[in-house]
């Protein structure tokens, strides 16, 4: 094990200095002697082409800290996975970042035929396609991830039977979670979702009372509560016309003068 983590270090080494194939030969060697962890080290990494996970079994690639290991899609990419993983048993993804591009249309992660495959403790963020899409699998879960800022978040699709997803954290989101018409047994609960325009596709995909919903806020509301750092917030300075900040700004117009503080009389 200690062997197989030092050379992952060196493999590392030589796909940030542009051999791409130095994750990707990690893990065939990790596949082809029954290797079980392959530990990310902090960092990033930029992929270029799909990184393939394909027939392992029981295999689970891991990072050290998921706000910390990041894997990001260039756009070399264009519309296809960043990482796929196809057929095989027992594969799990856990602390690991994968950001993408807005450009793309493709998911980040793909999974394609396979059977108990788990994904947690992931972030999914910035990325014009689908977050995970889970394709003729069985038995898939996806817990407590955070998939923020996607065209889609998990995307269940084809054949696939008996997906669990539960306790992920899901916001701005174009959909949030999606089920395809051939999906049978699905199992949504315990989701948050905030501020996607859909939040579960097809609406009774799931019981509205096993996820928490908050929809986007109206015009309305975000002018009555703008974000932080917007105009017009809390938090934005006043400025007069040269930009300059103010550090005492005028009140409003209209607004009545504030008037001096009488003395307490004795």
């Amino acid at each position: 094990m200690t062997y197989r983590l030092l050379a992952l270090l060196h493999l590392l080494a030589l796909a940030a200095s542009g051999a791409e194939s130095g994750l990707q030969t990690a893990i065939r060697e990790a596949i082809a002697d029954g290797t079980r962890d392959i530990v990310l080290p902090l960092g990033s990494m930029t992929v270029r082409e799909p990184l393939i996970i394909d027939a392992a079994q029981e295999l689970r690639l891991i990072g050290q800290d998921a706000e910390n290991v990041a894997l990001i899609a260039h756009p070399d990419l264009a519309n296809r996975p960043m990482l796929v993983l196809r057929g095989g048993s027992g594969v799990r993804l856990e602390r690991i970042t994968f950001r993408g591009h807005a450009a793309a249309t493709g998911p980040l992660v793909e999974i394609e035929g396979s059977d108990r495959a788990v994904i947690t403790r992931c972030f999914f963020e910035t990325h014009g396609g689908p977050g995970l899409r889970i394709t003729d699998s069985t038995a898939t879960q996806v817990r407590e991830n955070s998939l923020r800022d996607l065209d889609l978040g998990v995307d269940l699709t084809g054949s696939t039977a008996d997906a669990t997803v539960e306790n992920n954290h899901l916001a701005r989101c174009r959909v949030g979670l999606q089920i395809g018409s051939d999906t049978r047994n699905g199992n949504l609960r315990g989701n948050e979702l905030r501020h996607c325009a859909t939040a579960i596709q097809p609406p009774t995909a799931a019981l509205p009372d096993a996820n928490a919903i908050e929809p986007p806020p109206t015009e309305a509301q975000r002018l009555k509560h703008p974000a932080p750092g917007s105009n017009g917030s809390a938090t934005d300075p006043a400025r007069d016309a040269t930009g300059k900040t103010l550090e005492h700004p005028p009140p409003p117009t209209g607004a009545p003068k504030p008037q001096p503080e009488t003395p307490p009389q004795r």
